[in-house]
């Protein structure tokens, strides 16, 4: 871990350490922030590791950081860890990206503190942790008298963002720096958290949360949502909520909740596989996308049946009673980060499966709206699976419909594999399940398939279920 440390004030000479192991458990402060323009000007690569460490030169500091080193020193700081000025940057060479990456959780959560630029954004007029107020916008004088005869200022009482809008707003609208990614982690890793923004401080830790305003409790409040440990955070919820977060680099998915995973592994002791818990392994393989159905753009060597390939937000059905779908065995080759992408991930899946054929309905022709967890759009050709003479609707986890490595043409057959029955109750006539829509991998000399979209909560009636039953065959079934 590299680390700047800070010497001298007026102006500081800030400079790079190197090995920061080697510091006598020197407290360290963090910042956690938003790239911007300047930051592509001033970030470190390997050519500048020599100067760096005598001196960066105060042109490489730009404003956001010039202001984070002010903040650790009037703070009682000397050490300060920036990514971009903490890990080489060199696009040729990133060996050491993936190093530093696997310690991202273990950076921010040892550290003294966060500072955190929450107004600061690239769409913002304001690209600094401190804000250069003109007195008199903010501040109204005081009929005081003193005997300099200088003017005392009184600062006007803050007021929350929009006291009218709801306890469950959404925290991106208001700060555009919660909505990215790695943002997500820095937030629920590390200690305590000092938010800067346009009008006033937040404060943020594991014990309390304060706002200067006293509105913004019910708004920003969202650390653990309630969660004090991290091992009671429900997984599947908090992958929710991380999934509606942006990524510059959507090979970043899993890396950048690689910390919290790791923390969860050494606290729980469970198994980590490209996203999910092999000890709660059926709930977590039955994820669906909302929103806008999309082209397919995560990298290749991601397993299919994870959420991390979903190129959107992703929500979990329901826990079944009694899953129908359990783990044989799996297989994983991890890259440098065991808790981000591996590069290869197999799973073997028991469970009744059938055989289907996909057809794409004629354009213009009405849809079948299945009942549902979450609202399918409509989307012209969206897929549907006919299974023993039943049309069921089927939600795809990206676009098949684009000719190119994708597409899949009408007519091709899958694979249904069934994770939940859902038997009538006394007096009704209708039953649900739910289940995962495979496809064979080409080209493959052993049969192998790939997860393409999920059956979400059909309804047929009893006589069509018990078809359905009689023709379910129970294997095991290799996934990639």
């Amino acid at each position: 871990m590299r680390i700047l440390f800070i010497e001298g004030t007026n102006p500081p000479n800030v400079r790079l350490i190197e090995n920061a192991n080697e510091l006598d458990s020197q407290p360290y402060v963090c910042l956690s922030h938003r790239w911007l323009p300047e930051t592509e000007m001033a970030k470190l690569y390997r050519k500048d590791s020599e100067a760096f460490q005598k001196r960066i030169p105060v042109e490489r500091l730009y404003p956001l950081v010039q202001d984070a080193v002010e903040a650790t020193v009037r703070l009682g700081f000397r050490y300060l860890w920036v990514d971009c000025f903490c890990i080489y940057q060199d696009h040729d060479d990133l060996r050491d990206w993936h190093i530093q990456a696997a310690q991202m959780g273990q950076i921010y959560e040892n550290a003294i503190l966060t500072i955190s630029a929450l107004s600061c954004d690239v769409t913002s007029q304001n690209k600094r942790i401190f804000r250069r107020s003109i007195p008199h916008q903010r501040f109204r004088p005081v009929g005081v008298r003193r005997p300099d005869e200088n003017t005392v200022w009184c600062k006007d009482e803050l007021h929350p963002v929009d006291p009218t809008r709801p306890e469950d707003m959404n925290p991106c609208d208001e700060f555009p720096l919660m909505r990215r990614g790695w943002v997500y982690q820095e937030r629920l890793l590390s200690r305590r958290t000092i938010y800067f923004t346009d009008t006033e401080l937040l404060w943020e830790c594991d014990a309390a949360w304060w706002c200067e305003c006293q509105g913004l409790e019910h708004i920003l409040k969202m650390k653990r949502n309630g969660w004090h440990k991290l091992r009671d955070v429900p997984w599947t919820s908090l992958v929710k909520d991380y999934t509606k977060t942006d990524l510059s680099q959507p090979s970043d998915r899993l890396p950048a909740l690689s910390g919290i995973a790791s923390r969860i592994a050494k606290t729980c002791g469970w198994t980590y596989i490209a996203g999910i818990w092999l000890e709660d392994s059926s709930l977590q393989l039955m994820w669906t996308g909302f929103g806008d159905i999309r082209p397919r753009t995560t990298p290749r060597n991601l397993p299919s049946w994870s959420w991390a390939t979903a190129n959107q937000a992703v929500h979990f059905l329901p826990r079944a009673a009694k899953p129908l779908i359990t783990i044989v065995s799996h297989a994983v080759v991890d890259g440098a980060n065991p808790y981000g992408a591996p590069l290869s991930a197999t799973l073997v899946l028991k469970g009744p499966c059938l055989h289907a054929t996909l057809v794409y309905p004629e354009k213009g022709a009405s849809y079948v709206e299945v009942p549902s967890y979450v609202v399918v759009k409509k989307v012209r050709n969206s897929p549907q699976i006919i299974v023993e003479n039943m049309m069921v609707s089927m939600r795809p986890d990206f676009l098949l419909t684009e000719q190119g490595g994708d597409f899949i043409a009408s007519g091709e057959e899958v694979l249904l594999m069934v994770y939940d029955i859902e038997k009538a109750a006394d007096g009704l006539n209708a039953c649900g399940w739910t289940g995962l829509v495979l496809k064979r991998v080409h080209g493959c000399s052993t049969a192998e398939f790939e997860r393409i979209g999920c059956v979400l909560e059909f309804y047929s009636s009893m006589s069509e279920m018990e078809v359905l039953e009689q023709a379910l065959v129970v294997q095991d079934v290799t996934i990639v």
